[in-house]
């Protein structure tokens, strides 16, 4: 007897561990292409900038600012150390500007900088709580 067309295939039907993994793997992705690779900086700044770079490279230098400062407050580094850093990265952003020339949509040239932001700021926060840099501010 042929089987009805209203009823599901329990081989096909998605289980509960394939849902969980599959909300998991999206999850991971938010968090690396979002967070990791400043995607919450470099995607909504194309979609408004479009293909003008000195206004994107602009905004980009602020969300490098915003995450500089976010992990300054994280780790409870001194306010100078937090300065010191921002002069850094926006030569790396403009550096990457000028290797790369505009993000032609390609979010992943900014992702590298992101990085380097991140590893920049924590390891300044671990030698700050290590209370190897000193408390300037």
């Amino acid at each position: 007897m042929p089987a009805s067309r209203h009823t599901a295939d329990p081989d096909l039907a998605p289980s509960l561990g394939g849902r969980a993994l599959g909300a998991l793997v999206t999850v991971a992705g938010l968090f690396v292409v979002g967070v990791l690779m400043g995607g919450v900086y470099s995607l909504p700044g194309m979609r408004l900038l479009g293909t003008r770079p000195r206004s994107l490279t602009l905004a980009l230098a602020g969300g490098l600012t915003a995450t500089t400062v976010a992990l300054g407050a994280a780790f409870g580094t001194s306010w100078f150390w937090v300065i010191v850093q921002w002069p850094l990265l926006a030569a790396c952003l403009l550096l990457r500007h000028r290797s790369y020339g505009t993000l032609n949509g390609n979010f992943e040239r900014f992702g590298l900088v992101h990085y380097f932001a991140i590893g920049l700021g924590g390891w300044v926060g671990i030698l700050s709580r290590l209370h190897v840099l000193p408390v300037v501010l």
